[in-house]
C-alpha cells in the first residue's frame, strides 16, 4: 500500500485528486526528482512520472565545464598574449624612457620641469652641475627662488601666459649662484596641458647667456662713448667751422677793403699810410728788392715785441726762421702776381717760434716796390688741429677694434 501522507507520494496523491502538473520531491531513495503527475479518471487511478535531478543537471553541467574550460583556456591565452605585448611595450617604455632620460642628462643645456605652482619636479644633471647642488636638494624647491627678487616677477608672468593656445615662452634674467656672484640664463618655456586644457607641467629648458650679455653691455657702452665722442666731435668741427667762417669772412672783408683801397692807395700815401697803421692785423712794408722792413704798425710791434723803429731796422730774414726758403718763394710768387700766400715761422723778441700765416700784397709807392706783409698767428689753431688728428686717429683706432655690429 502506498502512503499518500508521506512526501515521496505528493505526487501520486495530487494525481488521484485530479490534478496534473510537475513538482520536485524525494522519491523512494530520498533523491530529488522532478515528478510529473496526472489522473486516469476511467481507471480511477493516476500516473506518475519521475526523473532524477541529476540527471537533468548533468548535460548543462557537462556544457557549463566545458565552457568553463573553454573560457579558461582562452583566458590564459589572452593572458599569455596580453603578458607578452605588454611585455614588449613596457620594455620599450622603459627604453625610451631610457633613451629620453640619457638625451635630457646628456644635454649641456639646463633642463627642469614645475608643476602648476612654479615647484621644481625634475631637474638634469646640467642644471645640478650649474648650481653646483644636489638633484635632491632642488627637487621640490620653488623654481624662481634663485632669481633676483626684483626680476622674478618676469618669469612668474611668462609662465602664466602659457596655455594650449600660447605653448612656448621665452625669458632672460639673472640668478644669483652660490657664491654671491651674477650670472644669466636664457629660459623656453613650453607647456603641457591635460585633457581639459589646464596647465599640467611646464618644461623648461635654459641657457647660460653671461658672455653675451657682458658683449652687449661692454658694446652699448662703446656706443655711448662713441656718441658722447661724437657729439663732442661734432660740437667742436661746429665750433671750428664758425671759426673758419668768420676767417673767411674777415679775409673776404680784408680783401675788399683791400680792393677798395689799392686805388687810393696808390694815389695818396697818406691814407694809405694811415690804413697801414690803424688796421687790427700785424702789418710790415718790406722792400722787394732787399727785403728789409721799411714800416711797420703797432700791432707789428706788440706782437713780435720790438718797437716800431726797431723793425725798421731789421730785415724780414731776422723774423723768419727759415728765410732761405721762404724769403724766395715769397718773392717769386709776389713777382708773379699781386698777392700771394704761405706759412711758416717767425720768431719773437723773447725768442719764442710762433706758427704764421703771412698774407703778401703788391704795392707801389712813389715808384717803389714794396711788399704789404700781413701776418696771422695761427700756432693755435695748428694746435687744436693737430688735437683734432690725435682725436680721429684714437677713434679710428677704437673702431677698428670693436665688433662689426653695435647696437
Amino acid at each position: 500500500m502506498i502512503n499518500l501522507i508521506d512526501s515521496r507520494a505528493i505526487p501520486m496523491s495530487k494525481a488521484l485528486q485530479g490534478e496534473f502538473g510537475t513538482t520536485v520531491a524525494a522519491d523512494y531513495r530520498g533523491e530529488p526528482v522532478l515528478a510529473a503527475y496526472e489522473p486516469l479518471p476511467v481507471l480511477g487511478l493516476g500516473i506518475v512520472a519521475k526523473i532524477d535531478i541529476a540527471e537533468i543537471r548533468a548535460p548543462f553541467i557537462r556544457a557549463g565545464l566545458v565552457a568553463l574550460v573553454i573560457s579558461l583556456f582562452i583566458v590564459a591565452i589572452g593572458v599569455a598574449l596580453f603578458t607578452r605585448l605588454s611585455h614588449r611595450i613596457l620594455r620599450r617604455l622603459e627604453e625610451s624612457e631610457s633613451n629620453y632620460r640619457a638625451i635630457v642628462e646628456d644635454q649641456t643645456e639646463l633642463v627642469c620641469r614645475l608643476d602648476s605652482t612654479g615647484v621644481l619636479l625634475f631637474v638634469n644633471q646640467a642644471y645640478c652641475r650649474f648650481f653646483n647642488q644636489l638633484e635632491q636638494q632642488l627637487i621640490g624647491q620653488a623654481f624662481v627662488s634663485m632669481i633676483p627678487l626684483e626680476e622674478r616677477q618676469k618669469s612668474i608672468d611668462a609662465i602664466a601666459l602659457l596655455s594650449s593656445s600660447t605653448p612656448l615662452s621665452m625669458v632672460e634674467h639673472r640668478v644669483i649662484m652660490a657664491d654671491g656672484a651674477t650670472r644669466w640664463l636664457q629660459w623656453t618655456y613650453r607647456a603641457i596641458s591635460d585633457a581639459g586644457d589646464r596647465l599640467v607641467v611646464v618644461q623648461a629648458v635654459g641657457r647660460e647667456v653671461s658672455e653675451q650679455k657682458a658683449i652687449e653691455f661692454e658694446l652699448r657702452n662703446t656706443q655711448q662713448q662713441l656718441e658722447q665722442r661724437v657729439a663732442l666731435r661734432t660740437q667742436e668741427l661746429t665750433q671750428t667751422n664758425a671759426a673758419l667762417e668768420a676767417e673767411i669772412d674777415e679775409r673776404k672783408l680784408m680783401e675788399d677793403i683791400l680792393r677798395r683801397n689799392e686805388r687810393e692807395l696808390r694815389l695818396s700815401e697818406q691814407r694809405y699810410k694811415q690804413l697801414f697803421m690803424e688796421t687790427g692785423a700785424v702789418g710790415l712794408l718790406v722792400d722787394m728788392e732787399t727785403t728789409g722792413i721799411i714800416a711797420a704798425n703797432q700791432m707789428a710791434s706788440a706782437y713780435y715785441g720790438f718797437t716800431t723803429d726797431q723793425l725798421k731796422t731789421m730785415n724780414m730774414t731776422d723774423l723768419i726762421v727759415d728765410s732761405s726758403e721762404w724769403i724766395a718763394a715769397a718773392t717769386v710768387e709776389a713777382r708773379q702776381s699781386m698777392r700771394s700766400r704761405f706759412f711758416t715761422k717767425h720768431r719773437l723778441a723773447c725768442g719764442s717760434v710762433r706758427e704764421v700765416q703771412v698774407n703778401v700784397s703788391r704795392l707801389e709807392v712813389q715808384d717803389k716796390r714794396l711788399f704789404y706783409v700781413i701776418v696771422k698767428d695761427i700756432s693755435d689753431e695748428l694746435r687744436a688741429e693737430s688735437a683734432r688728428k690725435a682725436s680721429d686717429e684714437r677713434l679710428r683706432a677704437l673702431l677698428d677694434h670693436s665688433p662689426d655690429i653695435i647696437m
